[in-house]
């Protein structure tokens, strides 16, 4: 019962075999990419001079710094049907436009997604992509990069770096909040609190 007794033939061996070989080929290619990710947000999180505790105001600060334009970030009420977050590369300003009625978590999270996956991800707009902003003309407007699905490599990209650094952050906050009493975990505390940098 339920026996698929075709790979049990040479050739249902080999199909089985290549199919087996081409997963962990695409395996270690997806560790290969995670790595590297992790390498560019490690380095330009160090570049942009962003220590941790994380927050979006000091990251803001530091991206206008590097790019030298200001930084807008819009809360709006988008609807559910709408991309949650948006990047707007106008002639002067980055605008990152991103959900109102969400969880400040949720609100960096969408906010890092837009800045440190797309933005510092050099990632470009689909020349066939076209949103209506209102207040400005799409002369006015380079590209439009939005937070909506997942379903192509920089959306899933800029999901990842903003994860990434959301873990980081998030964890880094939890190790240095905690006020150890014996003084081996003292010392390990110390070490993490005065660690610069990102893991």
């Amino acid at each position: 019962m339920g026996d698929d007794r075709s790979t049990h033939t040479p050739g249902g061996l080999r199909r089985t075999l290549h199919e087996r070989i081409e997963a962990r080929k695409a395996a270690r290619r997806a560790r290969a990419a995670d790595r590297q990710l992790e390498h560019r947000l490690r380095e330009q999180l160090r570049e942009l001079g962003v220590e941790p505790p994380l927050t979006v105001e000091a990251l803001c600060r530091a991206v206008e710094k590097k790019r030298g334009r200001p930084v807008i970030l819009a809360p709006k009420p988008l609807s559910v049907h709408d991309p949650q977050g948006l990047w707007l590369e106008t002639r002067h300003h980055d605008i990152v436009m991103y959900q109102e009625h969400t969880t400040p978590w949720h609100q960096r999270h969408i906010i890092l997604h837009e800045i440190m996956g797309h933005m510092f991800g050099n990632h470009r707009a689909d020349p066939s992509q076209r949103l209506v902003i209102p207040g400005l003309t799409s002369a006015a407007v380079r590209q439009v990069m939005t937070r909506c699905a997942y379903d192509t490599a920089d959306e899933c990209e800029a999901e990842k770096a903003a994860t990434v650094v959301t873990v980081w952050a998030d964890l880094l906050d939890e190790v240095t909040s905690i006020a150890p009493t014996h003084p081996e975990l003292r010392r390990v505390h110390q070490a993490m609190r005065d660690r610069r940098g990102w893991l």
